[in-house]
């Protein structure tokens, strides 16, 4: 049986203009298989969360872009710029 969730949970970033969602991940409290190979079952949950909210997002309409913590901290300005236009492009 498939967990719904009522989308209406503010979004950390929303770019109108684009119709894009950018839901930033913090590593560990939604669980980066690439640095906790582990998961808990709270960040097994959380990812389970994330999943069912991107996909009720998508039904809705919105373009959205999940990037993980690692990646904000290494990403410089051109590479966010590719990724956004990238992420806008994929999801149409």
């Amino acid at each position: 049986m498939k967990k719904k969730m009522i989308v209406c949970k503010q979004c950390d970033i929303f770019i109108s203009s684009l119709n894009l969602i950018i839901e930033t991940d913090g590593d560990y409290w939604h669980g980066n298989i690439n640095k906790y190979p582990k998961l808990n079952k709270w960040q097994l949950e959380q990812r389970e969360e994330d999943s069912i909210r991107t996909n009720e997002l998508q039904e809705k309409g919105y373009n959205v872009l999940r990037l993980w913590e690692c990646d904000i901290r290494k990403m410089d300005l051109n590479e966010f710029q590719k990724t956004l236009k990238y992420s806008t492009m994929e999801v149409k």
